[in-house]
């Protein structure tokens, strides 16, 4: 999406306020860095940060708003992390 798109859909709280209201989940992916309105518009964000050359179960999990499994997660590899994030072990599909 451009810009003006985010500007006029993700950006716009009231849509937030009315999913919320609804208990719809939302999650949005980003490649680079979002804008910090658009950061601002979700209750969680956090951020997937994979070493080059790299698997993607290497890649750096940092939580920089909200918390999952319980409790904030900070800069951690995913493979370390994804049972907190409701997931099973990587790797395993079902």
């Amino acid at each position: 999406m451009g810009a003006e798109q985010l500007a006029d859909t993700l950006e716009r709280p009231s849509l937030h306020e009315t999913l919320l209201e609804e208990e719809v989940t939302l999650i949005a992916t980003y490649a680079d860095l979002p804008s910090p309105t658009l950061r601002d518009a979700f209750h969680s964000v956090l951020r997937l940060e994979q070493p080059e050359g790299r698997s993607w179960e290497d890649a750096l999990l940092t939580v920089e708003r909200g918390a999952w499994g319980g409790g904030p997660i900070l800069r951690a590899p995913l493979r370390e992390r994804w049972s907190q994030l409701g997931r099973g072990r990587p790797g395993l599909r079902g």
